[in-house]
């Protein structure tokens, strides 16, 4: 396996997040108190504002970095995305020093942190993990490096994006993540690299894991914001979070030319080193077999109730057939014989009842490009359809100059009504 240095060095680093970093050994923080909060030694007072001007010149594109909530009823939903935002603009906007807002805000978090970790511990002895930690860091500034031309954000100038990744490194380690875990003190370039490691290796199989659980999170959270984020489906914004992926099939309206596939960077052994780490931990079987492995799979769930009403939806699958290895649900099966028994843990874990089918196809770096279409918005309600290009082209309007500051009204607007909602 012939990688370039940056590589070698990307790659070690995500084998130790996960080997050391998801050990019980290595919480989230311990024993923490406000003697010991402090600016790490490598804070850099320049490049951090930098870093904050950076957000703030991009702010109309990177408020679409929104994370998924994790609440399963609206009101909650609505809440802890309203608390979330304000802490990062507080973080983003003022001063870092003691006493300060943002420094309060982040000495707040890190508690919650804790004392979620140690309740997770004294319950199920688990805590909440080093790697964990340092990996949510990808969710408030991976795209914005690695995807910017599909968020609007401006990104012409590597020392703003240099000092964007000393912000969150700061940011990091004020949080409690430990500098051996913290991704953004590399160099840019190895950054990047992590970034898409990330990608191909979590955020890819897990945008796919749309089990019925996932499904009532995700309709709670867009239920619950669509006072402030309008104009969404459950169904468009899952589109647009699995074609900000670059999950092949959903290349609608998408440079290709910009688009980036992670060639192989792990060995058999590596790979198998990973699978060991999770097993007999929930959720195993998916990992070791969609996720832990030298080739990228689809996943592809037809219900027969839906295609029904889309007469499309199964021409949209006929490029699909030549590298599908799974049929395991059949619409008229009558017992488990017709199953594929190594598949039965994920006709459980997606929920599926009969009539339904599960498809899984593997993709390798040859055929790869092959995949690259729009094949999944084709398959969308006209609604949604509308609601995509809806998005697409109000993040074509923020990179434009001459109108992005009617979107910087636009988002005045929306954090002045979410203040007023929170009491500020």
């Amino acid at each position: 396996m012939n990688l370039s240095e940056n590589e070698k060095v990307a790659k070690q680093f995500v084998l130790h997040i996960v080997l050391k970093g998801l050990q019980i050994s290595e919480p989230c923080d311990e024993n923490f108190t406000d003697d010991i909060f402090k600016l790490p030694s490598f804070y850099d007072d320049e490049k951090f504002k930098r870093g904050q001007r950076y957000f703030a010149d991009n702010r109309a594109g990177a408020k679409l970095l929104d994370r998924t909530d994790h609440s399963s009823r609206p009101d909650t939903a609505k809440k802890r995305y309203i608390s979330t935002t304000l802490s990062l603009l507080s973080w983003y906007e003022n001063k870092l020093e003691p006493g300060s807002k943002s420094w309060e805000s982040l000495k707040r978090v890190r508690k919650m942190h804790l004392a979620a970790s140690n309740a997770v511990k004294a319950r199920e002895n688990h805590v909440i993990p080093q790697c964990a930690m340092s990996m949510t860091a990808f969710g408030f500034m991976g795209y914005a490096l690695t995807k910017p031309h599909q968020l609007g954000i401006r990104n012409d100038n590597e020392e703003d994006q240099e000092a964007f990744c000393h912000f969150w490194a700061v940011i990091s380690s004020m949080l409690g993540v430990k500098d051996e875990f913290n991704m953004c003190l590399f160099p840019l370039d190895i950054v990047k690299i992590i970034c898409h490691i990330f990608i191909r290796y979590a955020f890819i199989p897990f945008l796919q894991m749309e089990t019925p659980t996932f499904q009532k999170l995700g309709s709670a959270f867009i239920e619950g914001m669509i006072y402030y984020v309008p104009f969404s489906t459950y169904e468009s914004r899952l589109f647009l979070a699995r074609r900000l992926a670059g999950i092949p099939g959903y290349q609608y309206n998408v440079d290709l030319s910009k688009e980036y596939h992670l060639r192989q960077i792990f060995t058999k052994e590596e790979l198998q080193m990973l699978k060991d780490q999770f097993q007999n931990t929930p959720g195993f079987e998916y990992r070791q077999n969609m996720v832990f492995d030298e080739k990228m799979h689809l996943i592809e769930i037809k219900r027969f109730d839906q295609c029904q009403k889309n007469e499309k939806y199964f021409e949209a699958y006929e490029d699909y057939n030549i590298n599908t290895f799974g049929v395991y649900k059949k619409e008229n099966a009558m017992d488990d014989n017709e199953k594929n028994e190594n598949v039965n843990y994920l006709l459980d874990f997606y929920g599926l009842d009969n009539p339904s089918e599960l498809l899984i196809t593997e993709i390798d770096e040859d055929n790869y490009d092959s995949y690259l279409n729009d094949n999944k918005f084709k398959q969308l309600s006209r609604k949604d359809k509308f609601l995509v290009k809806y998005s697409i082209h109000h993040v074509n309007m923020i990179a434009n100059k001459f109108t992005k500051p009617f979107y910087e009204f636009g988002l005045a607007t929306f954090l002045y009504a979410m203040k007023k909602q929170s009491g500020q």
